[in-house]
C-alpha cells in the first residue's frame, strides 16, 4: 500500500477488537505515504505467521492497538507514527511471545507505550518499561535512570530540547535503552554512571560548552550507529577534553558510530577501563 487513506468511522457497538486492516498468513509493505486511521478501533492487526514491513506512515486507533501483532514478524522504521486515539489505553504496539520486532524474536508478551508529554517522559525514566515517542519534548530538569530500573525508549528522530541549561539531560544508573534519538545541549547530553547504557543510531551533539558530549563512569556501554559532536573551540589554556570519556567501564563496543571534534577536542578518552 502507498498514497492510501484507509479510514473506519463506525462506532464499535458489539465490544469485539475491530481493525482498520487485518494482515493474516499474509506478507505486506506500507509506504510513508499511508494513513490508518479510526477513532473507534484498532488500525492494524497481524497474524497467522505473516510478515509486515512498515515504511514510514501514520497509524491511529482508538479503543484498541494501532499495531497489534500476533506470532508474527513486523519491521518498522524511525518515520512510521503510532498515535493512540483519546479513549485508549495508551499502547501502540502490542506483540505476544515468539513475535519479532524489529529483528528482536520477543521472549514474553510486550506491550509498547507511546509519550507526547513530560510528565509521561518523566514517569518512563521513574518507572521503566519500553516507549516511543511521538512528539519533541521541551525539558526542565534532568532525567534520572535508577539503579535496577530498565527503560528502552524509541525516540524515532524526536528530540529532546531544553528550557534552562541542563547538565547532563540524561543520567544512567540502571539499564537504558535510546534508538533513534537526537539530543542536543549545551553541556553533556547522557552521564552513565553505572548499570547498562546502549545507543542505537542516536545523535548527541553538545552546542556551545566544551564538555563531553557523553560520558560514561562504570558498568558497560554499547554504541551501534549514530553521530556524536562537540565543535566548541577552547580558550587558552583550557585541559584537552573529549567527545566521548569512559572512565571505570567494564565493557564498551562502539560500532560504526561518527565522532566529530573541531582540532581542539579529543574523540574518544579511555581510563581504567
Amino acid at each position: 500500500a502507498e498514497d492510501s487513506k484507509l479510514t473506519n468511522t463506525a462506532t464499535n457497538s458489539d465490544g469485539n477488537e475491530h481493525y482498520v486492516l487485518c494482515i493474516e498468513n499474509a506478507v505486506a509493505k506500507l509506504y510513508e505515504s499511508v494513513e490508518i486511521s479510526s477513532d473507534n478501533m484498532g488500525a492494524i492487526y497481524v497474524a497467522g505467521n505473516s510478515t509486515l514491513s512498515i515504511d514510514g506512515g501514520t497509524y491511529r486507533a482508538g479503543n484498541f492497538y494501532p499495531l497489534n501483532i500476533i506470532d508474527s514478524t513486523v519491521d518498522y522504521t524511525g518515520s512510521a507514527t503510532f498515535y493512540q486515539a483519546p479513549g485508549g489505553n495508551n499502547v501502540i504496539i502490542n506483540a505476544t511471545a515468539g513475535s519479532t520486532l524489529n529483528g528482536e524474536t520477543l521472549a514474553s508478551d510486550t506491550s509498547i507505550k507511546c509519550i507526547s508529554t513530560l510528565a509521561e517522559l518523566q514517569a518512563a525514566f521513574s518507572n521503566g518499561g519500553i516507549y516511543k515517542l511521538v512528539e519533541n519534548i521541551e525539558l526542565d530538569a534532568t532525567l534520572t535512570l535508577a539503579s535496577g530500573k530498565s527503560l528502552t525508549l524509541d525516540m524515532s528522530y524526536r528530540s529532546l530540547v531544553t528550557t534552562v541549561e541542563l547538565d547532563p539531560i540524561i543520567i544512567n544508573e540502571g539499564t537504558l535503552t535510546l534508538k533513534d534519538a537526537v539530543i542536543e545541549t549545551a553541556n553533556t547530553a547522557i552521564w552513565s554512571k553505572s548499570g547498562k547504557l546502549t545507543l542505537k543510531y542516536c545523535g548527541l551533539i553538545t552546542t556551545t560548552n566544551r564538555v563531553n558530549a557523553l560520558t560514561v563512569t562504570g558498568g558497560t556501554l554499547m554504541v551501534e550507529g549514530g553521530t556524536f559532536m562537540n565543535n566548541v573551540s577552547p580558550t587558552d589554556g583550557e585541559a584537552p577534553e573529549y567527545v566521548i570519556s569512559l572512565k571505570d567501564v567494564t565493557d564498551a563496543q562502539i560500532k560504526q558510530a561518527e565522532i566529530h571534534g573541531n582540532m581542539s577536542m579529543g574523540g574518544i578518552s579511555v581510563d581504567n577501563s
